[in-house]
């Protein structure tokens, strides 16, 4: 009788580390992320790809799609595939987001944008 293995950890993990420190976002998956908060939480659902890109001032979806299936890689984003209004940002999505947007609204301040 064979005693089962240990879990093992995702390609590229350290040695004993089963959730590897999560890749960094570049700044525009950070604005997508804070972006799909926003949304979600004006409406009560999230947007969908097409929306994101008017948002983005993007004519096509391809380029937001990218940026969601890179989301995606680094376990910011969940969502099923050919189903509309199916974005959910994982709990690091969430952290991302909302640290995007401190960090631009202290932008804007020291910029003197805001009042």
């Amino acid at each position: 009788m064979t005693c089962p293995s240990p879990p093992r950890a995702p390609r590229g993990s350290p040695p004993g580390h089963s959730n590897a420190s999560i890749e960094p976002l570049t700044p525009r998956q950070k604005e997508v992320a804070a972006l799909i908060l926003v949304m979600t939480q004006e409406r009560g659902f999230p947007p969908t790809v097409r929306e994101l890109a008017a948002r983005l001032g993007v004519a096509s979806t391809n380029g937001v799609n990218d940026l969601l299936t890179a989301l995606e890689r680094k376990r910011r984003l969940t969502r099923e595939s050919k189903a509309a209004r199916s974005l959910v940002l994982t709990e690091s999505g969430i952290e991302a987001a909302e640290e995007h947007l401190r960090d631009t609204a202290t932008t804007e301040v020291e910029e003197g944008a805001i009042p």
